[in-house]
């Protein structure tokens, strides 16, 4: 998903969005000129392992600068605690030690929060899934694919039963455990970001945390849109998402991080299979919350909508995880290159490719 805009960023920044976001996306922007509002101001910076652009306005520069200066300590706070690209951060703590004291009330929440969708959806989200990823990457740096047995051996150690979250610890209940947040940190980040630029009071602003969340209206007062791009064919864009109800947009794709060179396998693994599902190119779920908007893509990606419709309605009745988070749909592109969209969210199908030089 990428963001269209009435000011395009630089190229240089172009060609950073362009890696962030991985495999299959391209960065759209109509048309490509410099904002004359000198109300715009804008933050780049590397966390949760991919680039992050924040870009607000304020009706002052120095309420726009204190707004992102709060984001940027936001996101650092979420960096801190749930990355596994930081040794240091508490979830690599709780992955060594199996048990962790104190974590950061935002620690647990997120982690409440994956739990309560790992349930809801029988283990098809399971943030214990780190085993497999580790068995598979291990793998992609050998140049071959993991045996059966190993595969099993992995899987035997996912379980996202074996969490324990209490109110001053987390632990874990069997051994070899391990957790990722990765399916859901980013889309939090994205949240905290929007939440400090929001209570400093910061108008209008567009978060790109890996996962997108914004305020207000981009520059020239236009609505913010993003741009849906098959993964496979990067020039094909499948439609714009207008998030004009305030609602966040996460997606998920196994193309960003293949595994294998045929790109069968990759970075979104079945927890009850320990393989990539087949049927799925790309998944993006609109809900007010990104985090949970980021949870559920893979809910979805195990589970498509067209095969199972009725999980959605689960999804969008009174039994969901999180309260006030009932507004979602999901767009999806099958191993065939269909798209789907639950409710019409996937606008102008026929957009044509706008893509910048690099």
């Amino acid at each position: 998903m990428t963001a269209v805009t009435n000011a395009g960023p630089s190229p240089a920044r172009r060609a950073c969005l362009r890696a962030g976001l991985g495999a299959g996306f391209a960065l759209m922007s109509s048309p490509m000129v410099a904002s004359t509002d000198d109300r715009w101001r804008e933050r780049v910076l590397q966390g949760l392992g991919t680039t992050i652009w924040l870009r607000a306005a304020a009706d002052s520069r120095v309420r726009a600068e204190r707004g992102l200066d709060a984001a940027v300590a936001a996101i650092h706070r979420v960096e801190r605690s749930m990355s596994l690209f930081d040794p240091g951060s508490q979830l690599c703590r709780l992955n060594r030690e199996g048990e962790l004291a104190d974590p950061d009330p935002w620690l647990l929440d997120v982690m409440t929060l994956a739990l309560a969708v790992a349930a809801a959806s029988d283990g098809a989200f399971d943030p214990t899934v780190q085993p497999l990823w580790t068995l598979w990457d291990a793998a992609r740096r050998a140049g071959t694919r993991p045996s059966t047995a190993g595969i099993a051996a992995a899987r035997a150690r996912v379980d996202w039963r074996a969490v324990d979250v209490g109110t001053r610890t987390i632990r874990f209940t069997r051994a070899g455990t391990a957790v990722t947040l990765n399916g859901i940190a980013q889309g939090f980040a994205a949240d905290v970001a929007r939440d400090a630029l929001q209570e400093a009071g910061v108008a209008d602003a567009l978060i790109d945390a890996g996962e997108w969340s914004s305020l207000g209206r981009a520059p020239a007062g236009e609505p913010w849109a993003l741009a849906l791009a098959d993964p496979v064919d990067p020039g094909r864009i499948a439609g714009l998402v207008r998030p004009d109800d305030g609602r966040s947009i996460a997606t998920s794709s196994g193309f960003a991080y293949p595994f294998t060179a045929d790109r069968s396998a990759h970075h979104i693994l079945d927890p009850h299979t320990g393989v990539s599902p087949p049927g799925t190119r790309l998944v993006s779920i609109l809900a007010p919350r990104c985090a949970f908007a980021d949870a559920l893509t893979k809910v979805f990606y195990m589970a498509p909508i067209d095969r199972h419709p009725a999980l959605l309605t689960r999804w969008r009745g009174d039994t969901s995880p999180a309260a006030g988070e009932r507004h979602i749909d999901v767009i999806s592109i099958d191993a065939g290159g269909v798209i789907r969209s639950s409710s019409g969210s996937l606008l102008n199908s026929t957009v044509p490719a706008r893509r910048p030089a690099r």
